[in-house]
């Protein structure tokens, strides 16, 4: 879509500027920067020639809000489903997310009753740190041991289940991968109390 964007706006240099805040944006994952926002979009607008205003517009565009109208087709099949048998069997279900999610979950129509993400000032920080994930433990009142992170990345959704003591279930397709979609075996015994 960037790609596409940029050729018809004959903008080459938007496609560098999202692909320099995707790497640099892992990078500061990776090294578990505090305020990592305020730092990557520094860091991006120095290498970019833009100004900051220009990169943290881009950044709540391209990242944020061009993405809704197309993310409903993307959602796991068996999510609807399973976020209701969770509500049903009154376990609470909490979202964490290094992007804005509120707005992202109710595009996939669904709701949780906690979201917190890494640019949350409160957090402030990416996954693999585990304060997020800690945050929602604490809000639900849930320890560690009663919850179970879900993700689709071993190296940060595994690490943050690792770190904050919690159990961890990844989704996708190769041979380390739990399951596949919610409507697979794994999730039967919610599914259907």
């Amino acid at each position: 879509m960037v790609g596409w964007h940029a050729a018809t706006r004959l903008d080459l240099g938007l496609v560098q500027v999202i692909s320099r805040l995707r790497r640099r944006r892992e990078s500061l994952a990776e090294a578990e920067q505090v305020d990592f926002e305020s730092a990557l979009i520094a860091d991006v607008a120095a290498a970019s020639n833009r100004s900051q205003a220009a990169i943290r517009a881009l950044l709540d565009d391209w990242f944020n809000s061009r993405p809704l109208p197309f993310i409903a087709r993307y959602r796991v099949p068996g999510a609807a489903e399973l976020f209701n048998a969770l509500r049903q069997n009154d376990i609470r279900i909490g979202i964490l997310s290094d992007h804005r999610a509120t707005e992202k979950l109710a595009a996939l129509g669904l709701a949780a009753d906690i979201v917190v993400s890494a640019v949350d000032p409160d957090i402030s920080v990416q996954k693999p740190d585990p304060k997020g994930l800690k945050a929602i433990l604490q809000r639900t009142g849930y320890e560690p041991d009663e919850a179970i992170m879900i993700g689709d990345r071993a190296d940060r959704d595994g690490a943050v289940a690792r770190r904050a003591g919690t159990g961890f279930l990844l989704r996708g397709k190769g041979p380390d991968a739990d399951f596949q979609s919610f409507e697979d075996p794994v999730f039967y015994p919610i599914l259907h109390r």
